[in-house]
């Protein structure tokens, strides 16, 4: 709710770390869309978590659509490293990702352009309304 919100934003603003906090808390899904499921940024570092997790990885490459090896084919042979093309909607991105759904992590080597937003604006907007809670805490750096 806006008070807790509030609140920790208010404490953010005072040096105390909420921002595990903040994305924990629960937003209303009529306002905010599904909730996202996330792990801290070590968690694979973590020697408890599974081989077999470690080792379940797609790699996704953005790449110009049209250079070599650069497509939107869903059909494709299962790989460890995927080349998509960039700025995709959600449900092209689905589709091209839809043969990896066992695949326990995936990682890109870049979101840049890598998204070009939701086909559904209400969806869109739900979406920009929860991530804007959880990074707004957070200053990003590019990697």
């Amino acid at each position: 709710n806006v008070t807790n919100y509030l609140a920790d934003i208010e404490a953010a603003l005072l040096g105390v770390k909420l921002a595990v906090n903040v994305m924990l808390t629960s937003f209303p899904e009529a306002e905010f869309g599904p909730s996202i499921d996330f792990r801290e940024y070590s968690f694979l570092a973590n020697p408890r978590v599974p081989k077999q997790v470690k080792e379940s990885k797609l790699k996704i490459e953005m790449c110009d659509e049209g250079t070599d090896g650069c497509i939107m084919d869903n059909n494709r042979e299962l790989t460890k490293v995927l080349k998509l093309p960039r700025n995709k909607s959600e449900n092209q991105i689905k589709a091209a990702l839809s043969a990896y759904k066992d695949v326990k992590i995936i990682e890109f080597s870049s979101m840049d352009n890598a998204f070009s937003g939701f086909s559904n604006k209400a969806k869109e907007m739900k979406f920009r309304n929860r991530v804007k809670r959880y990074v707004g805490i957070w200053c990003c750096l590019e990697g």
